[in-house]
């Protein structure tokens, strides 16, 4: 399965430690990144049925998955 993955860094929270994390990870991954441009250019794939119900238990799980570690 081919997808892509976007995440967003809020910089003005980070310290050295994370930026030099960031580094070693973009460094490390640095032949499978695209830029925000080449992003804006790929074309949307519509999902089927069962990808967008994947995709809803996916979301939901992780919704009831952070909620819980705020009480645990």
């Amino acid at each position: 399965n081919k997808g892509y993955t976007t995440f967003v860094v809020h910089a003005n929270t980070m310290n050295d430690k994370d930026f030099e994390r960031y580094e070693k990870m973009f460094a490390e991954y640095k032949d499978r990144l695209i830029s925000f441009n080449e992003y804006m250019d790929v074309v949307a794939k519509k999902r089927s049925i069962a990808g967008r119900i994947k995709e809803y238990f996916m979301a939901i799980s992780k919704y009831i998955l952070v909620r819980l570690k705020g009480i645990i």
